[in-house]
């Protein structure tokens, strides 16, 4: 507190206040602080003024536009399309071959054969002992044969020298060598004149009655050991076997042993 006189020659007491001392004389870190209030003081918001034309806007308020070019994208890295591997083949394997049908398989074994199926197997075995030639030798018949047809046979060393068709209209052929019953004619035909009927197969011996084929089969046998015995030296052990298998037929046809 201070005092000063007044008009009367009283003292009186005033309040002391601060003086207005200069920032020169102030402290710098009381003028850092005054700024930094300054700084953060209440600022009063104002509302944007809406232009109705770009033109209007004033140029302190108009922005910078920076034009800007997009950066390009980068392009994917298109990834290689890796080939595709090779397919590894699978070996072939060799086609099974289709099942014999039940018809064929009866004939491969003797088990399934039924009674009548087995005597023609040994028929079959040595036919030559019980029926006669096939395809027949006698000349006799394959002349008829070949006149029955308009055939006429001459020999290959004469086949230049005979008319293709002579005057009594018979067509000139020749035997095929190692083809007994077959011919070839001038035009290059084949003709097959062989008795098929007669021919010594399975068709042919299933169809006859199961009595006559024990007995075609009892001669077949009977000749076969005959062939085997007048040999100087023979198997034993088939003769035996043969033997059995006679007697067997013998019995089963009912015929009796030959003297």
């Amino acid at each position: 507190m201070g005092s000063e006189v007044n008009g009367t020659g009283e003292t009186t007491k005033r309040a002391l206040e601060p003086a207005d001392d200069s920032e020169d004389d102030k402290p710098l870190a009381v003028l850092k602080k005054r700024k930094e209030s300054e700084k953060t003081a209440i600022v009063t918001k104002t509302e944007p003024v809406d232009y109705d034309d770009d033109d209007d806007v004033p140029l302190s308020e108009r922005k910078k536009v920076v034009k800007t070019t997009p950066k390009p994208k980068k392009e994917a890295k298109v990834a290689e399309k890796k080939k595709p591997a090779k397919k590894k083949v699978p070996e072939k394997k060799p086609a099974k071959k289709a099942a014999a049908p039940a018809s064929k398989k009866k004939l491969l074994t003797t088990k399934v054969r039924n009674n009548k199926e087995s005597v023609v197997t040994e028929v079959l075995k040595r036919w030559w002992y019980c029926m006669p030639d096939w395809p027949p030798e006698d000349p006799v018949f394959w002349q008829k044969r070949l006149r029955e047809r308009n055939l006429r046979q001459v020999q290959a060393e004469d086949w230049e020298d005979e008319p293709d068709i002579d005057e009594e209209n018979l067509q000139k052929v020749v035997e095929v060598k190692g083809y007994r019953g077959i011919f070839r004619g001038a035009q290059g035909q084949t003709f097959d004149l062989r008795p098929h009927e007669l021919c010594p197969c399975y068709k042919n011996l299933v169809g006859k009655d199961i009595q006559e084929l024990y007995q075609l089969l009892v001669v077949a046998l009977e000749g076969q050991l005959e062939a085997l015995t007048s040999q100087d030296k023979y198997d034993a052990d088939l003769e035996k076997e043969l033997t059995v298998l006679l007697e067997d037929t013998r019995k089963k046809g009912g015929f009796k042993k030959s003297k």
